[in-house]
């Protein structure tokens, strides 16, 4: 999970003149506006997605089936457990990520398995939901690396259609209609019911959980609260 629930803020009753209650409500009104249209995670509605250019020159090249990234002879893995909404999966897929990518993975020493977990709330299965189906055009990673640079606040509603279908069609290669249709297939539910019973069995409690370890072998967590690309190269010994 993102992190630990905090327990409910005591309310308090107070009363309003009737224009502080016109104005909370137009507030409220614009708050929800703006989620909706999702301007909160900062996607620009037209014109080159940021940042996507250098996301698909760093995954160029790099071997890509379904959740796994990099080659399948790698002498060494990591299993990543994360929520497409959660904050800290975010945090670590832009700041550690892109360099373990570009060292240990390109490299063709470490290979990596995505899990994807769906626990925050609907935004996150629809997040979840298509980036399977990108997977099963070996386009999950750029697209993965997209949504986490516009990630938006747990579960406002921000992982819409024309989100998914913007960030989607950033990423080169990606049969964007195909992804749609796909996303809400019978090979998807398996694969989100996999994860969940993989999480399961390793014992998963929050996210991002990291397993790291020899390909094939034992593989034990990454401890840090916060994992940054050095403490994933410290529990692989490397």
């Amino acid at each position: 999970m993102s992190a630990e629930p905090t327990p409910p803020l005591q309310r308090r009753r107070w009363q309003f003149g009737g224009s502080a209650v016109l104005l909370l409500l137009v507030a409220g009104i614009a708050v929800l506006a703006l989620r909706v249209n999702g301007r909160s995670t900062g996607l620009p509605k037209t014109g080159p997605v940021p940042g996507a250019a250098a996301i698909a020159r760093d995954y160029a090249g790099i071997p890509q089936r379904g959740t796994v990234l990099g080659r399948t002879d790698a002498p060494r893995t990591l299993v990543l457990y994360a929520d497409p909404q959660c904050p800290f999966c975010g945090r670590f897929e832009r700041d550690a990520l892109p360099d373990l990518v570009r060292h240990e993975v390109r490299s063709g020493t470490l290979r990596i398995d995505l899990r994807l977990l769906t626990f925050i709330g609907p935004d996150s299965t629809r997040a979840a939901r298509t980036l399977l189906a990108a997977g099963a055009q070996d386009r999950l990673f750029p697209l993965a690396a997209l949504m986490a640079r516009f990630q938006g606040d747990e579960n406002s509603g921000y992982v819409t259609p024309s989100y998914l279908r913007r960030l989607a069609g950033a990423v080169p290669g990606l049969d964007v209609a195909r992804t749609g249709r796909d996303a809400n297939g019978a090979a998807v539910t398996a694969q989100l019911a996999a994860a969940k019973a993989a999480a399961a069995r390793d014992g998963v409690r929050s996210t991002p959980w990291l397993l790291a370890g020899p390909t094939g072998g034992a593989l034990h967590r990454v401890t840090a609260r916060r994992p940054s690309a050095a403490d994933v190269r410290k529990a692989l010994g490397s």
